[in-house]
């Protein structure tokens, strides 16, 4: 492993919903080193900037993704720079750093405010120091006052989808460049609206789920559906990092009778196992835990009545098929069972 642990305590900053400090952003953040130690610098805030603030955060590590406002603190303190011990860092690595202010709050804990932008540097043989800033834009963080930062500019990605009668199943990939601690799930919406508006259905699911089923679709029927990150800051999901809007239309109704080669392959695909989420009830069906919300709107409530009417129309259809073929099949059994008492009878006489 290319980074060595300091020697310094590595401390949890706790990540919270609510920023209680108001302090400015920190600016110039910047590294020396010689032969003993490295060293972290920055524009000290004025007494005006600092605001409620009580001291600075740093944070630091060979890899990126570990330098980011919900991750560890490497340290706090109140100067405006910091010293590391230099044999800590391997020479000719690159390893990203980032400064912040914090307050401690009524429960004694440690908020982070501000952070720098992210200094991504290395150092050779001689000390000398390559150093770049990368822009950094932090998950939404709700103030006293209301206000939010910017959200994660992280993407989804593809949001594959596969659309059947009255079902279609949708599957995605976990993402490469966040880690677990990043976001806490997935959200799919569905809408009959090619902009996302008044959406038919928003659920949620957990971090480890890559597929869900959405249920109780008019058949013949165009939808668009769309997938998100999202993270629970203070009770709320908080979404970021959405997919581009995909389109699906649903085909023609195919009954559940088993009678053809299609209707065999449908019921063994709707039996399939998969998390699902039904359009009309926003109820799962699955053994895993899922939050979902269908947004009742004019236009969706009417969409929704004739997915039910179609669905049940559906349904009727195929217990009807049903029914038939059982009493077809009991009758073939009542008369073979006829048959072999005719036979015992006259093998007894």
């Amino acid at each position: 492993m290319k980074f060595k642990h300091l020697s310094l305590v590595l401390m949890l900053g706790a990540f919270f919903p609510l920023l209680t400090t108001n302090a400015a952003k920190i600016q110039n953040l910047t590294v020396n080193g010689t032969d003993d130690n490295l060293n972290l610098l920055w524009d000290a805030l004025s007494s005006s900037d600092f605001g409620s603030a009580d001291g600075y955060a740093y944070q630091f590590s060979d890899r990126q993704s570990d330098v980011q406002i919900t991750k560890s603190i490497s340290g706090y303190q109140n100067a405006d720079d910091v010293s590391l011990r230099r044999g800590s860092f391997e020479n000719n690595t690159y390893y990203y750093a980032r400064v912040y202010t914090y307050a401690i709050n009524d429960d004694n804990d440690k908020v982070l405010g501000n952070g720098s932008d992210m200094l991504k540097f290395k150092i050779d043989y001689n000390h000398n120091v390559t150093a770049e800033h990368i822009a950094i834009t932090d998950p939404v963080i709700s103030t006293e006052t209301g206000d939010t930062q910017d959200t994660s500019d992280f993407e989804f990605g593809v949001l594959r989808k596969y659309a059947y009668d009255t079902f279609a199943d949708f599957f995605w990939s976990q993402p490469r460049e966040m880690a677990s601690s990043d976001f806490d799930g997935f959200v799919i919406k569905l809408s009959s609206n090619s902009d996302m508006s008044d959406p038919l259905l928003e659920t949620s699911v957990s971090d480890s789920t890559s597929s869900l089923r959405i249920t109780g679709l008019n058949p013949e029927t165009t939808y668009y559906a769309q997938g998100f990150f999202y993270k629970d800051q203070g009770g709320e999901e908080k979404t970021f990092g959405d997919s581009p809007i995909r389109t699906l239309k649903t085909i023609l109704a195919i009954p559940r009778d088993s009678a053809t080669s299609q209707s065999r392959n449908i019921i063994k695909k709707e039996n399939s196992s998969i998390r699902k989420v039904d359009l009309n009830s926003g109820e799962t069906t699955s053994s895993s835990t899922s939050t979902s919300t269908s947004t009742s709107t004019s236009s969706s409530t009417s969409a929704s009545s004739s997915s039910t009417s179609s669905t049940s129309t559906i349904t009727t259809s195929s217990q009807s098929a049903i029914n038939s073929a059982s009493q077809t099949t009991v009758k073939n059994k009542i008369a073979e069972l006829e048959k072999q008492i005719s036979t015992l009878q006259s093998e007894l006489k």
